[in-house]
């Protein structure tokens, strides 16, 4: 929650300070990035719900795939800046910060899937839950 807050609010203060929109080429890095977080999490919801945790150990593999991704845009992003072809210190500020924090995200993201993954215990049920506390 905290990443998906500090993503939000630099967002929102670069498009409120009326910054240069960012480049066509850090726009499509964000959404690879974006595209890739959205397939991440799905796969994480399909192996819930199915409770298949078998699943769950495959997808902790994933973690150094979409690092890497990140890191290679980041790099990417030091050539734009480096090469002159992005001249907005305010733009380069803002991808550099979703993308660390982006990791953020997804290091908490993996922690909490670990987590889960070497605490589950089959042999124990998940509690049931009233109608009534679902209506709360």
């Amino acid at each position: 929650a905290q990443s998906l807050e500090y993503i939000s609010k630099v967002s929102h203060k670069h498009v409120s300070n009326n910054h240069r929109q960012l480049k066509y080429s850090q726009i499509k890095e964000l959404k690879e990035t974006q595209l890739d977080l959205e397939e991440l999490f799905a796969e994480i919801r399909f192996a819930f719900d199915l409770t298949d945790f078998e699943a769950v150990s495959n997808i902790l593999t994933k973690k150094h795939v979409l690092f890497n991704n990140i890191d290679e845009k980041i790099n990417q992003q030091v050539i734009r800046t480096r090469s002159k072809e992005e001249k907005s210190p305010k733009n380069t500020t803002l991808f550099f910060s979703l993308m660390i924090e982006t990791k953020d995200l997804i290091v908490a993201t993996f922690n909490l899937i670990e987590l889960y993954y070497r605490k589950f215990d089959p042999k124990i049920a998940p509690r049931k839950v009233s109608d009534e506390q679902k209506d709360r």
